[in-house]
C-alpha cells in the first residue's frame, strides 16, 4: 500500500522542516525548569530554547532530526550530560515529555491502525504518564476533549474519500490534547504530549519503546480497525499483552482505593471512540488506496472558466494552448482526486 510520503505534497500546509522528512521516526521535546539561570548550551543532537510556558528558568530541549530509537541512544546520552550539569527540577507539574511520531513513512491504514489502537489503550497511557497527567489542560485525553476524537474521525474519513486537501486540523482545535494530529500536515507527524516532565534518559527510553509498540502492532499485514475491536471483544485486556508484550503488567492499572484491577474497563471506557474511528471506512481494503476519475472538460466547464478568468482574466476555451495547461494544473491542484479530460482526447 502507499505511504503517507507519497501524498505529502498534496496535503501539507507550508515547509517548516527543512531536513529528511522520511528519515527517522521519532522527534522527542524535553521540558525543563532549574533552580539557577544558564547559559543554553550548544549540542550536537538538541536545540536548547526558553520556553515561557514553564517557570523556573524553564528551557525545552528539542531534537533537531527525527532518529530511531537505537539512534536515540547517543542523542539522550547528551542530554543525559546536561541533566547532570544543570540539575534539573524532578517531579515538575509543568513540564512534560512530548514524542512526535513520523509517519510519512507508513500507510494510512497503519495510521488508521494506531489512532484506533491508541484510543483504546489511553486511560492506561495517561495513567502510566504519571499522577498529574489525569485531566491535565496541557494533554487532555479523549473523555476530557472529544473534539480531538472528532478531528482524528475527520482525518481518517477525507483520507478514505482521496481529499488529502482537507487533512489539515487547526492546531488551536487540539494542541492541548495529549494525542495532537496537527503536525501532520506540517512535519508529517502526530505528537504524543501526554508523558510527565521526565529527564532520567532510562524512563524516556522506555517510553518511546512503548509507543513503538503501539506502531509495530498497527503494521501488521492485513490488520484494520476492525480487526482491532474483534481482538478487544474476543480477548478483553489480553489485548494489553497483544499490543505491549513485555512493557504489558506496567500499563495494567489497579484502582488506588479497592486495588482492583481495572484495565478491562478503563479500555471499556474509551471503546465508543475507537468505534468512531473503525467505522470510517466500509471496505478497509480499498483505505488509502488513491483513485483518480477522469471528468470531462465540459461538465466543469463553468468552473474552468470561473477560475482562468481569476488567473488569465479570460474564458478557459479563449486561451492558447500552454495557458489552458496552467489552468488545469492548477484546477488538479485543487482537486486532487480527478483528471480532466477532453471528449475528443485533447485539451
Amino acid at each position: 500500500m502507499t505511504q503517507l510520503a507519497t501524498f505529502y505534497d498534496i496535503f501539507r500546509q507550508v515547509k517548516v522542516y527543512g531536513g529528511d522528512r522520511l528519515r527517522g521516526d521519532y522527534g522527542v521535546e524535553i521540558e525543563t525548569e532549574t533552580e539557577k539561570k544558564y547559559e543554553y548550551p550548544n549540542l550536537k543532537y538538541w536545540s536548547a530554547t526558553k520556553d515561557n510556558s514553564l517557570r523556573d528558568w524553564g528551557v525545552e530541549y528539542v531534537l533537531k532530526s527525527p532518529m530511531s530509537i537505537p539512534e536515540l541512544e547517543k542523542a539522550l546520552v547528551e542530554f543525559d550530560l546536561c541533566e547532570k550539569k544543570y540539575k534539573f527540577k524532578k517531579g515538575s507539574i509543568s513540564t512534560s515529555v512530548h514524542v512526535h511520531i513520523n509517519m510519512l513513512n507508513e500507510t494510512p491504514l497503519t495510521l488508521a491502525n494506531f489512532l484506533t489502537t491508541y484510543a483504546l489503550m489511553e486511560n492506561l497511557l495517561i495513567r502510566y504518564s504519571g499522577p498529574d497527567r489525569l485531566s491535565n489542560l496541557f494533554c487532555l485525553p479523549i473523555c476530557d476533549a472529544e473534539g480531538v476524537n472528532s478531528n482524528l474521525v475527520n482525518i481518517l474519513a477525507n483520507i478514505n474519500k482521496n481529499q488529502y486537501t482537507k487533512l489539515r486540523v487547526a492546531n488551536d482545535r487540539c494542541k492541548y490534547g495529549a494525542l495532537n494530529p496537527a503536525p501532520l500536515t506540517t512535519l508529517g507527524t502526530i505528537e504524543v504530549r501526554m508523558f510527565r516532565g521526565e529527564t532520567d534518559i532510562k524512563i524516556i527510553t522506555k517510553w518511546l519503546e512503548i509507543i513503538e509498540k503501539i506502531k509495530l502492532f498497527s503494521k501488521q499485514p492485513k490488520l484494520t480497525p476492525p480487526d482491532i475491536l474483534k481482538m478487544w471483544k474476543d480477548n478483553r485486556s489480553t489485548l494489553v499483552d497483544l499490543v505491549f508484550q513485555e512493557y504489558a503488567n506496567e500499563l495494567r492499572y489497579r484502582d488506588p482505593n479497592t486495588k482492583k484491577d481495572i484495565t478491562d474497563e478503563l479500555i471499556r471506557q474509551n471503546l465508543k471512540y475507537a468505534a468512531d474511528l473503525a467505522c470510517v471506512s466500509k471496505d478497509w481494503s480499498k483505505f488509502g488506496v488513491y483513485r483518480i476519475k477522469p471528468v470531462y472538460k465540459e461538465k466543469i466547464k463553468a468552473e474552468l472558466d470561473e477560475l482562468s478568468n481569476q488567473l488569465l482574466r479570460a474564458p478557459f476555451d479563449s486561451l492558447p494552448y500552454h495557458e489552458r495547461l496552467v489552468v488545469l494544473e492548477r484546477y488538479h491542484r485543487m482537486n486532487t482526486n480527478v483528471r480532466v479530460v477532453d471528449a475528443d482526447g485533447d485539451i
